[in-house]
């Protein structure tokens, strides 16, 4: 008693037919954070989540109220410290519109740790495709099998905007990647 219970409500029309259905979650959380880049100036990111995950930009040129990262190093936006608790399971999400392949392995979104990052999205040049990757150490240089990874199947579009979200289990230890809301690849 106490915890939060999920409820469902449907309303019917006159002949008995559903018309709608409700679902209340008060256990579901919403996002950690939530940058919507779409300022017009300014180096400090606003986190429009509510829970106060301000950001602060390097590098970034803002133009037309959107955010824009040219490939060149130092572009960024940090926070204080950690927003995802990437020990347990976790998703995260991007609006990227790739303008071209540079050669350079360009990174969407990641979370520093110590040695590594906990995890990167981002576009791998190699392959032309977008791919999620986290490392199950902490450590320099780990081994390919100390990674959990997800790679598109197929080539990253430049010059349009595609939907990134990168899932991560860790009850199955599975990485997951959807482009545009299909899901990619599971690895």
């Amino acid at each position: 008693s106490g915890s939060a219970v999920q409820t469902t409500s449907y309303t019917y029309d006159p002949m008995g037919n559903k018309t709608s259905q409700q679902i209340d979650d008060p256990g579901a959380e919403g996002p950690d954070a939530w940058w919507t880049l779409t300022q017009s100036s300014g180096t400090t990111v606003q986190d429009t989540s509510g829970t106060g995950n301000l950001g602060t930009e390097s590098g970034v040129t803002w133009t037309g109220g959107v955010a824009k990262f040219t490939g060149k190093q130092g572009q960024r936006i940090t926070t204080r410290g950690p927003v995802v608790d990437t020990t347990g399971s976790f998703s995260v999400s991007a609006w990227v519109n790739l303008a071209a392949n540079t050669g350079n392995d360009e990174t969407v979104v990641s979370q520093d740790a110590g040695a590594l990052s906990g995890f990167y999205l981002e576009f791998d040049p190699s392959f032309g495709t977008w791919s999620f990757e986290l490392p199950e150490t902490d450590e320099n240089d780990p081994p390919d099998s100390d990674w959990a990874f997800a790679t598109a199947s197929s080539k990253a579009t430049t010059g349009s905007w595609a939907f990134l979200t990168a899932v991560y289990n860790v009850n199955t230890q599975q990485a997951q990647l959807y482009v545009n809301g299909d899901r990619k690849s599971v690895v």
